[in-house]
């Protein structure tokens, strides 16, 4: 009897175990951290994208489930330098870039920012999808940065004065603030000015004290932040170089993903990429439009003899930086023009 009720115990036991491992669900997989560092609010020009992208991470289906995404902007975790290297080292998964940022790594990546040579962003993404751009974007890789997607061109680097301005003449000799880097420095010295690099934090104190006479800027970015509208309401439009921006992913990030999930995210940067552009074409517009309807604002273009004029200066400031430039980047610049 007694063995009876043993093996009824033991029966029982091992039913209920059969059916608890039956029911029971396989745990679900650890999302991978996926920190997204911005240097400033989501709202300016070429922020925009990179929430946009962090959006589409954190609810697409491809990507959602896999992927535990965190967005910091303000510069809430790093600054733009230090996130730039912060993605490199893993600190961070992504952020955004550009040329002048990548130098940090490699320089020939300043190329991107020589005024001329680089027609607009369209010629900008034909040119790194190049054999040579592309050995270049494997190197930096080495360093720790995908470069995974050139997004938008955050807008044109124009000139703005506290006078009208109809041609350089009108400006030569005044000091105008430029954001930082040789190519930018060297461009303004070349067209006449004087150059004085200034962070975001310390343009509106430079104008209201006199400390400078103008800047460049692009209308997206500057004309609402520095209240150009009331210290520098007259544009002479002469694009004296571009913004294109990418989006930047640590290498050790990227290479944990697996094929599969690397495809997925890809694909879905490259949706967010083109959702950011078509976003900032349609706020360009509107900030164009605002511009314009100022009466206290004036926009020049120049005229065509005007501008091969300029150029002609301006492409000896790409020798002057260019010319220890691989020669197949260059190459890689002229062949993709159209």
């Amino acid at each position: 009897m007694r063995n009876k009720i043993v093996m009824v115990v033991l029966s029982v036991a091992l039913v209920v175990s059969l059916v608890l491992v039956g029911c029971a669900k396989p745990a679900p997989a650890q999302k991978i951290r996926t920190i997204i560092t911005c240097p400033m609010a989501s709202t300016c020009n070429e922020a925009r994208g990179l929430k946009i992208l962090s959006d589409k991470l954190e609810t697409d289906p491809r990507t959602k489930d896999r992927l535990d995404v965190m967005f910091y902007d303000n510069g809430m975790l790093y600054n733009h330098e230090d996130g730039q290297y912060a993605v490199s080292s893993g600190a961070a998964q992504i952020t955004l870039s550009g040329p002048w940022f990548l130098e940090l790594f490699d320089p020939e990546w300043r190329v991107l920012t020589a005024p001329v040579i680089i027609q607009d962003l369209d010629h900008a993404k034909r040119i790194v999808k190049t054999p040579a751009w592309q050995e270049l974007a494997a190197k930096t890789a080495k360093k720790g940065i995908i470069v995974a997607d050139w997004y938008i061109d955050a807008g044109d680097w124009v000139l703005y004065a506290r006078h009208p301005i109809n041609d350089i003449e009108d400006i030569k000799g005044e000091t105008f603030r430029y954001s930082g880097g040789v190519v930018f420095e060297k461009t303004l010295k070349a067209l006449g000015l004087s150059p004085v690099p200034l962070p975001v934090s310390d343009v509106v104190t430079a104008l209201e004290t006199g400390m400078i006479d103008g800047l460049t800027g692009d209308m997206v970015g500057s004309s609402d932040y520095y209240d150009l509208y009331h210290y520098c309401p007259h544009c002479l439009y002469y694009r004296i170089g571009g913004q294109a921006m990418c989006f930047i992913f640590s290498a050790t990030w990227w290479n944990s993903l697996g094929p599969e999930l690397r495809s997925d995210v890809q694909a879905v940067t490259d949706e967010a990429s083109q959702a950011a552009f078509e976003d900032l074409e349609v706020v360009k517009k509107e900030m164009r439009d605002k511009w314009t309807s100022d009466p206290g604002c004036t926009l020049v273009f120049p005229t065509d003899e005007q501008k091969a004029k300029w150029d002609a200066i301006l492409m000896s400031v790409v020798d002057e930086t260019c010319g220890d430039i691989d020669p197949d980047l260059l190459a890689a610049i002229e062949d993709t023009k159209v």
